[in-house]
């Protein structure tokens, strides 16, 4: 999977806007996939909604995301792959634990495909409820998510197989706990990375 720049464009604006505007779209490409597959998902420049630059990706997309100024479709972009191969990695991790301690390859694989993580609920529901509201009030404590997070890693090392990722994880959890964080939701530990970029991620209320 890549997100490629096919377009980096000056437009002419509309007569109420005199002169160019440009703007840049991100294609996904999925290799060998069908051409149904590859979407402009990301446009950036111009204005949201501007007249010119719409004709022309609607002609070759069904989904849109207006990403804002000049060059934030490619910050878009960058973080969209990091977290994605990011995932990869994880799971492969998980996967090889498993598959070590006896799991089927093909089990373990549709049993993550059919759960929650296959059905992206942290992406679509948990984290859009919690951290990214700032509410922590508990729906699944820290305290649960550490101990299911701990038993994972002991597994691990039973079977031998490194979990740098999942190491990583815990870290993070249990600097959140010192700080008394055990009853609030699993979602607070995720703040640690915000207090270390100085910035808050929060969706706008609806």
């Amino acid at each position: 999977m890549s997100l490629v720049r096919v377009w980096s464009a000056c437009v002419p604006a509309r007569r109420a806007l005199p002169g160019p505007r440009k703007f840049e779209i991100w294609f996904l490409w999925l290799k060998h996939f069908p051409r149904d597959a590859i979407e402009p998902i990301f446009v950036s420049g111009g204005t949201e909604g501007a007249g010119s630059r719409d004709l022309l990706v609607m002609a070759v997309a069904r989904r849109v995301l207006y990403t804002g100024g000049i060059g934030s479709g490619s910050v878009a972009k960058l973080m969209h792959n990091c977290a994605s191969f990011t995932l990869d990695l994880v799971m492969a991790e998980c996967w090889t634990v498993a598959v070590k301690a006896g799991v089927a390859s093909e089990t373990i694989v549709e049993a993550f495909k059919e759960a929650a993580l296959g059905h992206m609920m942290s992406l679509k529901v948990r984290l859009p409820a919690t951290y990214l509201r700032g509410n922590f009030e508990p729906r699944f404590s820290l305290k649960l998510a550490r101990k299911d997070l701990g038993l994972a890693l002991e597994l691990a090392r039973a079977t031998d197989v490194p979990l740098r990722l999942g190491a990583l994880c815990e870290q993070e959890m249990s600097e959140a706990m010192a700080r008394g964080w055990a009853n609030r939701d699993a979602s607070i530990f995720l703040t640690l990375q915000e207090e270390r970029a100085g910035v808050h991620v929060r969706l706008p209320e609806t």
